[in-house]
């Protein structure tokens, strides 16, 4: 499992599988997701929940936050919010592949607080950034503190394209749980793109007939 470390910024910046279901517990983030999605990773020495939330297209009304930017009309934002959910155990990592090689425009951190989470209670990964293989946040005692049972933390990353799922890992050091969430997606290639609009043309001159 590739778990590489990207510095990004100290400071604000632009293995079991368990089911997928529609947000819950009354986790809202704002603004206008075409996708919510709750995920339950369970390792050896530790448990945590992700909330996904896909923003997405040029008249997306985003979370109410400054680092949430308008996005374009080819844009994408996922936001996730994970809570460490354990009784005992810290976590240091989230991670989600990138299985199309798409470069994200921004990978961040947002000061979001969901309705009824104390801000006392956030801590906000340390290390963040994105690649062409993987899209990571990481907490390091070194430079801050890990993500310990009732922390929690909302991250988000913009890109060009769309969103699919992907498998995404969450652990301590090699304890990893991995589960499918929201990631990103592939942009369509020119040529894929005119046989797609080629067909919608052949289907409208049928519907016409």
């Amino acid at each position: 499992m590739f778990k590489g470390r990207i510095l990004v910024g100290a400071l604000l910046a632009g293995v079991t599988l368990v089911g997928a279901s529609s947000a819950r517990g009354g986790i809202y983030l704002g603004g206008t997701p075409i996708h919510t999605e709750y995920d339950a990773f369970v390792g050896e020495g530790f448990q945590a929940d992700v909330y996904s939330f896909v923003y997405a297209g040029s008249e997306a009304e985003l979370p109410d936050d400054p680092l949430f930017v308008p996005l374009g009309e080819n844009e994408t934002l996922i936001a996730y919010f994970m809570i460490n959910t354990g009784e005992t155990g810290d976590i240091d990592l989230l991670g989600l592949l990138n299985p199309a090689g798409i470069n994200p425009s921004a990978v961040g951190i947002s000061s979001l607080a969901p309705d009824g989470w104390l801000l006392e209670d956030r801590v906000n990964p340390v290390l963040f950034g994105g690649t062409y293989e993987i899209v990571q946040f990481q907490w390091d005692e070194e430079f801050s503190e890990l993500l310990s049972p009732g922390d929690w933390a909302v991250m988000f990353f913009r890109l060009t394209g769309f969103w699919q799922p992907v498998d995404g890992f969450v652990g301590l050091g090699s304890d990893l749980a991995t589960n499918l969430i929201p990631g990103p997606g592939a942009i369509p290639e020119p040529a894929t793109l005119s046989l797609l609009l080629i067909g919608v043309a052949a289907a409208v001159r049928r519907s016409r007939r």
